[in-house]
């Protein structure tokens, strides 16, 4: 039994690694569409905002599910809980 445990141990830390992964580009692409939403806000961007306020939405309510996805499998895994970077 205890090979199994370490077995589903090892595929939480695997969806850890990859949700991890998924969050940094998620912050990613949120920190360019604020950007890109600033600028055409300001009238400096060559992209019309509406789209860019949309994709922003979006991207955040994204990034709040991974956010809660990687608190659940932390907890699974037992580790304390830790701040996300904000990239």
């Amino acid at each position: 039994m205890v090979g199994s445990d370490d077995k589903a141990a090892s595929a939480l830390r695997e969806d850890m690694a990859a949700l991890e992964m998924a969050l940094a580009r998620k912050h990613s692409e949120v920190s360019n569409l604020k950007v890109g939403f600033i600028r055409a806000m300001e009238g400096s961007g060559p992209i019309p905002s509406e789209p860019l306020r949309r994709n922003l939405i979006a991207a955040r309510a994204e990034l709040t599910d991974i956010e809660q996805r990687v608190a659940a499998l932390r907890q699974q895994l037992g580790e304390p809980e830790q701040p996300i970077a904000v990239g």
